[in-house]
């Protein structure tokens, strides 16, 4: 807890600091506190969601079994070859933190234009990757894929969706932003469409995802078992329920729509780009409010497509021209995202709440 959270108030300094400064001294800051993260990500040790099974399963490789329902093709591979290789889980944390890295720096250097505020609300939203379970890496992996879909480069991100499939195949959901991303349907038209779409899947997503078997026995298992575990009551490690948790993140999406469409009207229709992330934007609002009522722990999967918020935060300050509004909405960033942060957090959960480095065991 102390680690993660006095990483965010040294980054939160930083933004304060250099946010107003040229890109390139953004980027130089945000390389070096992300280097930091890299090594902390690549070190942990006793530390996050799912570990002993992650440690227990690449300790226990014995062949390369793709037949194995409980972990991914890629993920397969690549700890059989590390397995073999270095008999390191260290090092296999090493490959999973540079992927993490190159993923988030280049997708940062190719989309923001405020680097150090972008690289914050990724820390917030994604504790920084630190303590990464495989929807963490898949998440990471499709926000480099923004990269090929704003160049409207169909099979490139076909590929890296591929890509992150092999890490989790809840992956697949994140293929339609290519289409999202290019909608110039008006926005009214756009939230009425989403609103039929909540609807539908409050009243009949169980039924719609009861038989997704075609895409394999891991995904059909996966479903079986949310979707079960939601109607017997349990919530994933949570104490909310499903209308709190969308109330909750409506609640948290509003203060980022109200400076959008109050401030960058403009800028939307001008900016592709800008109008194309807010797109995915309201895209991830209706999904998860679609999903979360099917099973909350499908909630991790907005990610997908809410990855675009890091970006547009950036977007939004560097829109906004009065400076003491500007200040205002960095400030409201800062405070939002500790307390969203903070909220990751479990003193309950020893392996989520304190940080271990496999240096000082």
């Amino acid at each position: 807890m102390i680690v993660l959270l006095s990483l965010y108030i040294i980054i939160s300094m930083l933004t304060f600091l250099t946010v107003n400064g040229s890109r390139n001294q953004q980027l130089k800051v945000f390389l070096a506190i992300s280097a930091i993260v890299f090594l902390l990500t690549a070190t942990r040790w006793e530390y996050g969601g799912d570990w002993d099974n992650y440690l227990g399963y690449f300790q226990n490789i014995r062949k390369l079994d793709f037949d194995e329902v409980s972990m991914e093709p890629g993920w397969v591979l690549l700890s059989y070859i590390l397995k073999k290789l270095t008999d390191s889980y260290v090092a296999f944390q090493f490959v999973m933190a540079g992927i993490i890295f190159f993923c988030i720096f280049k997708s940062i250097k190719h989309f923001s234009v405020a680097p150090i505020l972008t690289y914050l609300v990724f820390f917030a939203v994604e504790n920084g990757a630190i303590n990464y379970v495989r929807t963490a890496v898949a998440t990471c992996i499709i926000i480099y894929s923004y990269i090929y879909v704003s160049e409207r480069k169909l099979l490139r991100f076909l590929a890296v969706i591929g890509l992150a499939c092999s890490i989790h195949f809840s992956a697949f959901l994140a293929f339609p932003l290519y289409w999202i991303y290019g909608l110039k349907i008006s926005y009214p038209k756009y939230i009425i469409l989403g609103t039929c779409v909540i609807a539908f899947f409050y009243v009949f997503g169980k039924v719609f995802l009861s038989d997704f078997s075609f895409l394999g026995p891991y995904v059909q298992y996966k479903l079986d078992k949310y979707i079960s575990g939601q109607e017997a009551g349990e919530y994933y490690g949570g104490n909310v329920t499903v209308e709190m948790a969308i109330i909750n993140h409506i609640i948290k999406k509003l203060f980022i729509f109200a400076f959008l469409f109050l401030f960058c009207t403009k800028e939307l229709v001008e900016n592709l780009i800008f109008r194309g992330l807010t797109n995915i934007y309201v895209a991830g609002t209706i999904f998860y409010c679609s999903v979360v009522p099917i099973a909350l722990q499908f909630a991790r999967t907005s990610g997908y497509y809410d990855g675009v918020e890091m970006f547009i935060c950036a977007y939004i300050y560097k829109t906004i021209n009065k400076k003491e509004m500007r200040l205002l909405f960095l400030i409201l960033v800062i405070i939002m995202n500790f307390i969203r942060l903070r909220g990751h957090l479990d003193p309950t959960n020893p392996l989520i709440y304190n940080y271990h480095n496999v240096l000082f065991l």
